[in-house]
């Protein structure tokens, strides 16, 4: 499984999910929209409405993907 994460510095959520990826040891890739160009156009492929957008995928597959800072979905699709 891989864990990319869409953020901007400035968004407290995405410091929120970070933290709690963090804690809970999950490996992840985080692109920041606002330093990154293309960071950015992937997140608008992606069809993304605000960060942290999270993408998890499987066998390079997208399987999933949580706008914000979802703890509940993160929980239960990371199987926490």
């Amino acid at each position: 499984m891989e864990v990319i994460v869409y953020s901007a510095d400035s968004c407290i959520y995405c410091k929120k999910q970070r933290d709690f990826l963090e804690r809970q040891g999950i490996d992840f890739v985080e692109k920041d929209i606002r330093k990154s160009k293309d960071s950015l156009n992937e997140f608008k492929e992606l069809e993304g409405k605000g960060t942290p957008l999270t993408i998890i995928k499987e066998d390079d597959e997208i399987v999933t993907k949580i706008t914000g800072f979802n703890h509940k979905q993160l929980v239960q699709v990371l199987q926490l």
